[in-house]
């Protein structure tokens, strides 16, 4: 976990901030004695962490001082869920937390789909 925590740091030092982002939120298992397992939300924040990993891997290797770490990722879909809101899924959302909305919807003829 301290390796982990000290290539998120670098990843900041390097002002890497969208990876850093990225990242930060993917949880670390060690499985046995050289395998370690990441485990995402995305297949995008696989991806992220594929283009990293050689880097984390080397950081590992040496502090850890076991040349045999291998690194595992898991994408886990329990946790993924619809990122993508429309704005019909927004503004129900806030009917549910204030159902006023939704009759000053009405009453006035306002549209969501409208253009900003």
């Amino acid at each position: 976990m301290a390796c982990w925590e000290q290539f998120l740091s670098e990843l900041q030092k390097q002002n890497k901030i969208p990876v850093y982002n990225a990242l930060h939120t993917g949880k670390i298992k060690l499985i046995n004695e050289t395998q370690i397992e990441f485990t995402f939300e995305s297949a995008s924040l696989i991806n992220e962490f594929d283009l990293e990993k050689n880097e984390l891997m080397k950081l590992m290797r040496e502090k850890l001082r076991n040349d045999l770490i291998d690194f595992k990722t898991k994408l886990n879909w329990s946790e993924t869920g619809n990122f993508v809101k429309t704005k019909a899924d927004i503004f129900n959302e806030m009917v549910k937390k204030n159902p006023t909305l939704l009759k000053m919807k009405e009453e006035m003829g306002l549209d969501y789909n409208s253009p900003e």
